[in-house]
C-alpha cells in the first residue's frame, strides 16, 4: 500500500507512566514493577505501537460525552482528589423504587434518606483510580456532589428532551447482563473472563471498550491491539481503532486499519448486522476524508489482492462486487453518514442495486473542513 504518512512511532524520550490495574498489566503477559508505592508503567514497555502516541495527542480523541469532573475521597487512603465520572446513568427502578413519585427536596429528612439511597442505584463510565494509592471502587461523595445529582434529576423530571444530560435515568449492561457500578467493576469482571480465556480476541475488544468510554484511549488502544493479536478479524477493535488514528491525523495506520476493517467485514458474526451496518458507514466516511486530504482517493477502496487473501482464509473467493468496485456509481457526501449505505452493505457481502446504466454520481470533490 503506498505511503501516505508514517505509521504511528515513539519518541527516543522517556514516555509517561500512568497508573494501571496490576492485573491488567498481568494479562499482558508483564510483570509489575515492585519498587514503586503503587503500580504505575511507562506506556513505551505496554505491547502497543500506539499508547504512547495516544497519550500524547489525546485531548485530540473525542469523548463519548463532555467532561463531568467531581471531587470525591478514596475510602482505601483517606485523600481526595478530582476525577472524571463521565456519563451517571441512575437505575430507574431501583431508584423509585426506593424513594416513590412523591420525594420532596425541601424535606430534610427525605433529603437525607435520599442521598443515602441513590448512591447505591448510580453507574458511572469514567474511568479513574485513585491518584494516591491506585485503588479503586470504593469512593466517598461530598455534599456538593450529592446537590448536582440531585439537581440534575430534577431536570430530567421537568424537561422532556434531555439527551445532552451526563446524568440519566437508565442502567448500563454488560455484554452477558453484569451491571457494574464503576468502569473499574466492568474491568475486573473482563479480566475475570479474560484470564479463563486469556485468546478471547472479542473480550479484550470489550475490555477497550470499557476504556475507551471511559476516557482513557491510551489504554484503550492497548486493549484493541491485544485482540487483534489474538485474532486479525477481529473488525470492531480494527474500526475502533482507525477511528482513533483517524482524529490523531495518523493517515497511514487509519486506512490500514480500515482497508483490513473492511475486508474482514463479511465474516464478521460477534455484532448484528445493523449495528455493524452502522459502524462501517461511519468508517468509510473517515476514510473517504483521509484520501481526499491526503489527494489519493485510490487508497479509499481496499486492494484486491487483501480482499482475496482475506477471503481465501475462510475458505471463499472475494465476490464480484468487492473486485470490481466502481465508486462512481455512489455519491458520497461527508455530512451524509446514510450515503455511505450502499458501500457498507456490499462489504457486509449484501446484494445493492446499482443506478441505470449511464448514470454516474461522483462523491464531492471540494475538500471539505475535516470534522
Amino acid at each position: 500500500m503506498p505511503s501516505v504518512q508514517g505509521r504511528a512511532t515513539t519518541t527516543s524520550k522517556k514516555t509517561p507512566k500512568v497508573p494501571i490495574n496490576p492485573r491488567l498489566f498481568e494479562a499482558l503477559d508483564g510483570n509489575m514493577p515492585t519498587d514503586k508505592p503503587f503500580p504505575s508503567v511507562r506506556l513505551s514497555d505496554l505491547p502497543s505501537e500506539y499508547a504512547t502516541l495516544v497519550h500524547r495527542k489525546r485531548d485530540q480523541v473525542p469523548k463519548d460525552y463532555r467532561d463531568n469532573q467531581h471531587w470525591l475521597t478514596c475510602q482505601e487512603c483517606g485523600k481526595r482528589g478530582k476525577y472524571d465520572l463521565g456519563l451517571i446513568a441512575v437505575h430507574p427502578e431501583q431508584y423509585q423504587k426506593r424513594n416513590g413519585p412523591s420525594f420532596n427536596a425541601a424535606n430534610e429528612e427525605a433529603l437525607d434518606n435520599w442521598e443515602s439511597n441513590v448512591v447505591e442505584h448510580i453507574q458511572c463510565t469514567g474511568y479513574f483510580r485513585c491518584k494516591h494509592c491506585n485503588a479503586a471502587g470504593n469512593w466517598a461523595f461530598p455534599k456538593d456532589f450529592m446537590m448536582f445529582l440531585l439537581a440534575s434529576m430534577l431536570r430530567t423530571n421537568y424537561e422532556e428532551s434531555f439527551e445532552e444530560s451526563i446524568v440519566q435515568l437508565g442502567h448500563f449492561q454488560t455484554f452477558d447482563g453484569s451491571e457494574p457500578k464503576w468502569a473499574t467493576d466492568a474491568e475486573e469482571h473482563l479480566l475475570d473472563l479474560i484470564h479463563e480465556t486469556p485468546n478471547d480476541a472479542f473480550l479484550w475488544n470489550r475490555l477497550g471498550n470499557v476504556y475507551n468510554r471511559g476516557g482513557v484511549p491510551e489504554l484503550a488502544v492497548v486493549a484493541f491491539e491485544e485482540s487483534l493479536r489474538c485474532d486479525a478479524g477481529q473488525v470492531e477493535s480494527h474500526v475502533l481503532l482507525a477511528n482513533i488514528l483517524y482524529h490523531l491525523d495518523e493517515f497511514d495506520a487509519c486506512i490500514h486499519h480500515s482497508h483490513l476493517a473492511l475486508v474482514h467485514a463479511r465474516y464478521y458474526k460477534k455484532l448484528n448486522a445493523q449495528a455493524l451496518h452502522d459502524m462501517l458507514c461511519v468508517l468509510l466516511r473517515n476514510l473517504l476524508d483521509v484520501t481526499m486530504v491526503t489527494g489519493n482517493t485510490d487508497l479509499f477502496l481496499p486492494p484486491m489482492e487483501l480482499a482475496q487473501s482475506v477471503a481465501e482464509e475462510h475458505g471463499k473467493h472475494a465476490s464480484s462486487s468487492e473486485r470490481v468496485l466502481d465508486i462512481r456509481s455512489f455519491d458520497f457526501y461527508l455530512d451524509d453518514i446514510q450515503s455511505f449505505s450502499g458501500l457498507a452493505n456490499i462489504y457486509l457481502g449484501k446484494q445493492v442495486r446499482s443506478p441505470g446504466a449511464g448514470t454516474f454520481r461522483r462523491h464531492r470533490t471540494k475538500k471539505k473542513k475535516r470534522r
